[in-house]
């Protein structure tokens, strides 16, 4: 495999964060099944913002992918299954694959093909908008949060050389239940009123909304049971 680094995903954080890490000097390849923006990627590259794009090589096929060291896990939680035996495939004996996925359970479920010490769990608050397919536009920066793990120290180093604001946690089961809240109390309220995250704060009632639905969920991460679960 000719890449220094795998990225799972071919949406919009997968296309940001594939722009920043090749544009820095890493070998970039991404996995991906969306046809479309796979097709975009090999023509144009991986654009942000008005930008060039950024020489990746995208395939739809792990033999591709085989022995990455590194794998960043950016697709949807319904995709997880599938491709943690694509990974199964992908991954190097000693490679590290990062969930950097919202929600609860993604890295159980790459643990239980890969095993325990082959995955580790992220959180960013970076955002990214998809104009077309292999094009995003920055949300604005956003600090990626990284669990400590003996195999790091490289995926680290390339974030750092990308850019990134990267804060390393021994514990990162309160960062992720924090996004999850967040998440939580906005992303519903978004689609039932069709608007963009921002707009929520100009409406008085989304407002108080959000605090009820971020109150709500607050006390559920509290529960042993369900966080020993994620």
């Amino acid at each position: 495999m000719n890449s220094d680094l795998l990225i799972v995903g071919s949406g919009a954080l997968a296309t940001l964060f594939a722009a920043r890490l090749s544009a820095s000097g890493a070998h970039v390849t991404m996995l991906g099944s969306w046809h479309e923006g796979l097709a975009a990627l090999r023509k144009s590259g991986a654009r942000l913002n008005d930008r060039d794009g950024q020489i990746v090589q995208a395939t739809d096929n792990p033999a591709d992918c085989r022995g990455a060291k590194f794998a960043l896990v950016l697709v949807k939680s319904w995709q997880t299954e599938t491709i943690s035996h694509q990974l199964a495939d992908c991954l190097a004996d000693d490679g590290l694959a990062v969930t950097l996925q919202n929600g609860l359970g993604n890295d159980t479920i790459l643990s239980n093909a890969l095993g325990l010490r082959r995955v580790s769990r992220a959180v960013t608050t970076l955002g990214a908008t998809l104009l077309a397919p292999g094009h995003v536009r920055s949300g604005g920066e956003g600090v990626v949060t990284l669990e400590a793990h003996s195999h790091l120290s490289g995926l680290e180093e390339m974030l750092r050389l990308a850019g990134f604001d990267v804060s390393i946690v021994e514990k990162i089961e309160p960062v992720v239940w924090g996004k999850l809240i967040i998440n939580a109390a906005i992303n519903p309220l978004t689609a039932l009123l069709r608007v963009k995250n921002g707009d929520l704060l100009t409406i008085p009632p989304a407002r108080a909304l959000m605090g009820e639905l971020a109150g709500e969920a607050a006390p559920v991460a509290g529960r042993p049971a369900v966080t020993q679960s994620s």
